[in-house]
C-alpha cells in the first residue's frame, strides 16, 4: 500500500512532507502540525526549524499516524525508532 504521507530531508528545504494521497484533509493536518505549502512545488515545508525541528517532526509523524494514515519517513524522524 501506497504512503499516504512521505517525510523526510530535503538538501535545499530542509524537512519536507509530499501529500500523496492529495486529501484536503491531509493537507488541513499538516498545516495544524507546522507544515506549509512551498509554491510551485509539491511538498509542505516545516515552519520554524529552530524550535526543535526533528522532535516536532516526530511528533507530527505519530499524529499522521494516529488519524489512520499511513506515513513513510526517514529512520530520524520515526517515532517507533525513537524513545524519549
Amino acid at each position: 500500500m501506497q504512503p499516504h504521507v512521505i517525510i523526510g530531508h530535503h538538501p535545499e528545504l530542509g524537512i519536507v512532507a509530499a501529500d500523496c494521497s492529495k486529501s484536503a484533509a491531509v493537507v488541513g493536518l499538516l498545516e495544524r502540525l507546522g507544515f506549509i505549502a512551498v509554491p510551485r512545488k509539491a511538498v509542505y515545508v516545516l515552519r520554524e526549524v529552530d524550535r526543535n525541528p526533528t522532535a516536532r517532526t516526530r511528533s507530527a509523524v505519530a499524529r499522521l499516524r494516529d488519524e489512520g494514515l499511513k506515513v513513510q519517513t526517514d529512520w530520524l524522524y520515526d517515532p517507533l525508532r525513537h524513545y524519549a
